[in-house]
């Protein structure tokens, strides 16, 4: 490689690392200067914000237990059981991530409560609103992700180990507690920290089903958007970044267990072991798809819970409220952050993985630093820093903050592909005069592909479901579709919020189907090409 090649690198590096810097640490820092000193005393002495940081921890950390004990479970016995149609689990162990975080308090609201289903369908009277709706919901939120962490992992444990423990008889029990726990300690730990900050930061839910119950998240919500007092609501957003740097730092000083190919052999389980699997499957299965069956019941009846005759009178309205408007703008806001988003991720994990550098560990830290920064934190940091710009009030400043919320984990998905492409290829292709440009299109970019889908699908669905980022930026011209649910549900109008629900729902599924018929498409046709 050549002195003028390193210079061009190094220049790349230098500007990803200065446009970075710009969308990253330096909204935080221009956001901290916004703070009025004698605001300090209004929050932590005038405002109860004790009560509602213990309000947030105490929801919290009951989820966070509930939900990593079970989606533990979940990916064990899917993992290890050998009953058929396993995949349909986890098909259905993820839906809840293609909708957005309020609606599944909406779907707790219309289970329980004096107007639920389920309390008039048993005559039982379970409140809906405060700490049990909050975990029920947040859990609902929060279970995907943990599940796949899990579920990934355990994908690529040696089943081989669990085979022999069998021979030996050794019980399921200490199978369990003494050889595959111990191998989970690093990825328990990330799961814990991940839906810890992904819980204790969010206010969907909160903003939904807490009630009386207020937490940290909802009072800067209505500090900034009701009453435009920016100053308490930085500093009530500081006190939701300790938590998330905390975890990030967890997770980046962490060492984890290298993974292995995935082992695909399937073991012999007992008849008991397979049933308890399939029953704790269609248990979680029907909890997660309850509060969207009842949400999309409340979305075709009159009024509920007084009138439940069948009518399309929301979707009507709808229609006529500007329907197809907000959902352009969701679906050219999805399609933008997409690309520009895939390409941006793609681009620096390529420069960071497959070029060497000083830099390349700066740039590293600061692509994945996006992580600890929440997105409701990082909506009103970019309100200082774009106020004035030409950007602010259009769909650009919206895609932009979307990249750099979910720039991180698309990053660290293509740069594990990327680290496992053979680095020959570029040193082949200089001996025999063939440009790095050439190697990456025709080699390495061919290579990745499923990756590149896997990354355009995740900036899609969140950019799709996100309140948190935009809810701040949008104005009345470029407002997604997600943002008429907080509107919507503010107004009593459940029913328009259900409709709205379920119509993300839907086309997040489209979605996926498209984009997983494409895959299956060009897999095959990469199989006929290999053959030839």
């Amino acid at each position: 490689m050549n002195l003028t090649s390193i210079n061009k690198t190094s220049i790349l590096k230098i500007f990803l690392l200065v446009c970075l810097f710009c969308g990253i640490i330096l909204p935080i820092i221009v956001m901290l200067f916004q703070i009025d000193v004698k605001d300090f005393e209004v929050v932590f002495i005038n405002d109860n914000f004790f009560l509602l940081l213990c309000n947030s921890f105490l929801y919290t950390i009951i989820t966070t237990i509930v939900v990593t004990v079970l989606s533990l479970l979940c990916a064990y016995y899917l993992n290890y059981s050998n009953f058929k149609h396993k995949n349909v689990f986890v098909i259905l162990f993820t839906v809840p991530m293609l909708i957005p975080s309020i609606s599944h308090g909406l779907g707790i609201t219309n289970l329980f409560g004096t107007n639920g289903f389920i309390d008039k369908l048993f005559n039982i009277e379970i409140e809906a609103y405060g700490l049990f709706g909050l975990i029920l919901a947040s859990s609902l939120y929060s279970f995907p992700v943990a599940f796949l962490m899990f579920y990934d992992n355990l994908r690529y444990q040696d089943k081989r180990i669990m085979e022999a423990a069998e021979t030996l008889g050794i019980g399921k029990f200490k199978q369990f507690f003494y050889l595959i726990l111990p191998n989970l300690k690093a990825v328990i730990g990330s799961v814990v920290f991940s839906v810890f900050t992904m819980v204790f930061t969010d206010y969907g839910v909160p903003l939904a089903i807490a009630g009386n119950f207020k937490t940290l998240p909802v009072y800067l919500y209505q500090e900034v958007i009701n009453r435009l007092n920016f100053s308490k609501g930085i500093i009530v957003a500081i006190s939701l970044l300790i938590p998330a740097v905390i975890a990030f730092l967890y997770d980046f000083f962490i060492k984890k267990p290298r993974q292995s190919q995935v082992n695909n052999m399937s073991l012999k389980q007992t008849n008991l072991f397979n049933i308890i699997a399939y029953i704790l499957c269609i248990l979680i299965s029907f909890i997660i798809l309850l509060p969207i069956i009842s949400f999309t019941i409340m979305a075709f009846v009159e009024s509920f819970p007084n009138d439940l005759t069948f009518t399309f009178t929301h979707l009507e309205f709808i229609f006529n409220y500007g329907l197809f408007e907000y959902l352009s703008n969701s679906l050219i806001i999805s399609f933008l952050t997409a690309i520009f988003g895939t390409i941006t991720a793609f681009f620096i994990s390529y420069l960071t993985t497959r070029k060497k550098g000083k830099l390349n560990n700066l740039l590293h830290i600061i692509t994945i630093l996006s992580l600890a920064i929440p997105g409701i934190v990082l909506g009103l940091s970019y309100i200082f820093v774009f106020k004035k710009t030409f950007i602010y009030g259009t769909i650009i400043i919206l895609v932009l903050v979307n990249i750099v919320h979910f720039l991180a984990s698309p990053y660290l998905m293509s740069k594990n592909t990327l680290e496992k492409i053979d680095y020959n290829y570029e040193i082949v292709g200089e001996t025999l005069g063939i440009s790095r440009l050439r190697i990456l299109f025709f080699v390495v970019i061919p290579n990745s592909i499923l990756t590149l889908f896997e990354m355009f699908s995740y900036f899609f669905i969140n950019s799709m479901i996100t309140i948190s980022a935009v809810s701040f930026l949008a104005s009345i011209f470029d407002m997604p579709l997600s943002l008429l649910i907080p509107t919507f549900e503010a107004q009593l109008s459940y029913e328009s919020a259900a409709i709205v629900s379920l119509i993300i729902l839907i086309v997040n599924l489209i979605f996926k189907c498209i984009l997983n018929t494409t895959i299956k498409i060009l897999m095959k046709g990469k199989l006929r090409y290999a053959k030839q």
